[in-house]
């Protein structure tokens, strides 16, 4: 029985920890910290791969340079494009001018992305985290674990002390 609650206690910290990452991670991305970012095609391998999760920040558009990576709405897919500057202009109102390629693209982007004072770009690259957030954010695998997770909790720590001399 000491195994059993062992491995419940490990499984309950892991999610306690999880639950807190997950959390400060919403929070910094409420407050405009963050930006998580779940890549979903190839055009910027074998740097940046499809099911990578990106957190992003904020910088200011005029630090940007030729060769930085940024994340930037596009227009044509109203979604965010996240690939290498190839140019950058000012537009002289306080606005730029950002000319984009992916690493594994033959062409530049077919659009130009105009942006205000800040942009994205990736500070932290989890390797596959895209595809474990999106697979835990299913009902069908989401509710199991947190009713195991409600299991184990009941089980380690509230039947196992009141009922420990039954051991």
């Amino acid at each position: 029985m000491r195994i059993i609650r062992f491995l419940g206690n490990i499984a309950l910290w892991l999610g306690a920890i999880l639950g807190v990452v997950a959390g400060g991670v919403w929070i910094a991305g409420q407050m405009g910290w963050v930006q998580p970012l779940i890549v979903i095609s190839g055009s910027m391998e074998p740097g940046i791969q499809t099911g990578d999760l990106l957190l992003d920040r904020n910088i200011a558009s005029a630090d940007v340079e030729v060769g930085d990576v940024v994340s930037l709405h596009s227009e044509m897919t109203d979604k965010l494009v996240t690939h290498r500057v190839t140019e950058i202009r000012s537009n002289g109102d306080g606005t730029w001018q950002i000319s984009m390629k992916g690493d594994a693209n033959d062409e530049p982007d077919l659009e130009d992305y105009t942006v205000g004072e800040s942009v994205l770009t990736p500070m932290v690259q989890i390797p596959l985290g895209g595809k474990v957030v999106s697979k835990l954010m299913e009902p069908a695998v989401a509710l199991p674990i947190l009713l195991s997770l409600i299991a184990l909790g009941l089980l380690c720590d509230l039947w196992l002390p009141i009922n420990k001399n039954l051991w």
